[in-house]
């Protein structure tokens, strides 16, 4: 009984953090708290740092062009570095379903990255998307590290 009203008291406190529609309308500090959340997700289902790190590797490449053809840029990226980014990060998603298929366990971390590069190519501000969506796959990668190998 005691439980029973603990948890009603406080109904959000069961709740855990997701992410929005759209990762251009997403805030630092929920990326933060999903990072956290998912991270430790991660290291409990098994999933090892090096299977993350091989999807990591891949982002870092991306986030590599994004910034050298932001430099490039005189006032912002054309229609042509778009294209291209968004290309990029549609491949991004046989390589997910590829460590899937080599091993059941980091399905949940496929999934959520699939996600991830969906809300990233829905959202209206490419830009703001694709900064939130670095930086998610950053912080994840630093939770799961920081809960153990």
């Amino acid at each position: 009984m005691v439980k029973e009203q603990l948890n009603q008291s406080n109904p959000q406190q069961s709740e855990r953090p997701k992410l929005k529609t759209t990762l251009d309308k997403e805030t630092i500090e929920n990326i933060i708290k999903v990072a956290d959340d998912k991270g430790q997700d991660f290291k409990k289902s098994g999933i090892k740092t090096h299977q993350i790190r091989n999807f990591y590797g891949a982002i870092n490449q991306l986030k590599l062009d994004y910034e050298q053809d932001r430099n490039k840029a005189v006032n912002d990226f054309n229609k042509t570095a778009w294209e291209k980014l968004n290309r990029e990060l549609v491949l991004l998603k046989p390589k997910l379903a590829y460590a899937k298929g080599r091993d059941g366990k980091v399905k949940p971390f496929t999934d959520f990255m699939t996600d991830a590069i969906d809300k990233t190519l829905k959202s209206d501000n490419k830009k703001a998307a694709l900064e939130n969506f670095f930086e998610l796959v950053q912080a994840v990668v630093a939770y799961h590290k920081s809960y153990g190998d």
